[in-house]
């Protein structure tokens, strides 16, 4: 038995445009925390955006702007935010982007999705206020949730925190597999220049190094010229910085840019489309703290091609092709393989369809619920803390 909660979170980055990674998945998991915990109240704080409400619709979620003019000394995270906080008074505040204020205003829980600036060997000033504040947060912080056991493992090896204050709850898939009509697909198809009767390798690309769109650029290179013939690489999500690198540089210098596109973001509503088209999912990144497209892939039926390291793995298992996603040769060798073997791809998407089925985000949220009522004292059924899949947690 608990106690119905109150919780305040950093929404901030829920109204960012675009919504990606952490904007995504804190909108999925709040979705299904209001479902899960119907008497519960759940209040989003944020200073800017231009983003819906996607809240909207749950009547125990509510969305408020704070306003400060002027804020040259960034006071709104310091002071405007924690002290809405403590005016609201709940039970916890979730500060869902791994930074918080000195003072944040209630009982403090965070979650740290990966340590990407720390372990990057980043030493530019923004990255090292991320990193200060990050360490703050994990020692002040009363629980820390993170999305896999890989990433548990590097908060516990540079924050300084016990492993049981660390709650591994790993997400779900974040772009619903999109049933689209023929005109639909051929729509999206035609926005992203893939022409009729081509198939399409789908890649979602970034100028940081980790995400490897360079490695793959240099690997589609290597692919026979016979198994590319018809295929095109479609690589969206570049910034315009990046997209112009890209396509100054890699794409030509590789031999390879009439049968490459390279987009800026897509919108959520193609991203499903996309997926739902294309032959291959490439996901060579070199550095995870989980790997949510390639759930998305699997979702929507789509082989996926991913690396080996870093939480991949975890997420993967041996329903995606993985090999040494830092070496070209072997990222054109899967390649190779997936768009040369018919029976081979469907295979993969069948045990990806099978293995996204163990990731939802009612099982996400419900394990969230229960860190939180036992981080909170709301928790009643026993005497020392429940952790994810420890003695004490549910069945699933």
């Amino acid at each position: 038995m608990t106690r119905p909660l109150s919780i305040a979170i950093d929404g901030r980055t829920v109204f960012d445009e675009p919504r990606r990674g952490i904007a995504k998945t804190t909108v999925a998991q709040y979705r299904a925390l209001a479902e899960v915990r119907p008497a519960w109240r759940f209040r989003f704080f944020y200073a800017e955006g231009t983003q819906p409400d996607p809240f909207a619709d749950l009547p125990n979620v509510s969305c408020e702007r704070l306003r400060m003019k002027g804020d040259r000394f960034e006071l709104w995270p310091r002071l405007r935010l924690p002290l809405a906080v403590a005016l609201a008074r709940p039970d916890l505040f979730h500060a869902a982007a791994g930074v918080a204020a000195l003072f944040p205003g209630a009982p403090l829980v965070t979650t740290l999705n990966d340590l990407i600036p720390l372990e990057s060997g980043r030493t530019d000033a923004a990255a090292r206020a991320w990193v200060a504040n990050v360490r703050r947060t994990a020692r002040r912080a009363r629980a820390i949730l993170t999305p896999s056991e890989f990433t548990k493992g590097r908060i516990v090896a540079h924050l300084g925190v016990t492993p049981a204050k660390v709650h591994v709850v790993p997400w779900a898939a974040t772009s619903p597999p999109a049933r689209a009509t023929p005109e639909r697909l051929a729509e999206v198809r035609a926005r992203f220049g893939v022409p009729p009767g081509e198939r399409y390798v789908l890649h979602f690309g970034m100028a940081d190094p980790r995400k490897n769109t360079a490695g793959l650029l240099a690997a589609w290179s290597l692919v026979p010229a016979e198994v590319r013939r018809g295929v095109r690489l479609v690589v969206v999500g570049l910034s315009d910085t990046g997209r112009a690198e890209v396509v100054a540089r890699l794409a030509p210098g590789h031999g390879i840019a009439g049968g490459v596109g390279i987009f800026g973001y897509a919108a959520e509503e193609d991203v499903g489309v996309l997926l739902a088209g294309a032959e291959v999912l490439a996901y060579p990144t070199l550095y995870e703290g989980f790997g949510l497209p390639i759930l998305d892939g699997f979702a929507a039926g789509v082989a996926v091609l991913t690396g080996r390291g870093t939480s991949l793995p975890e997420v993967a298992g041996d329903a995606a092709l993985s090999v040494d996603a830092a070496d070209p040769t072997a990222l054109a060798a899967g390649l190779t393989r997936l768009l040369g073997d018919a029976e081979g791809r469907a295979d993969f998407a069948r045990r990806g369809a099978e293995r996204a089925e163990r990731f939802t985000w009612r099982r996400a949220a419900e394990l969230t619920a229960r860190v939180w009522e036992w981080t909170s004292g709301g928790a009643t059924w026993g005497r020392t803390p429940w952790r994810p899949g420890g003695p004490r947690g549910p069945r699933t």
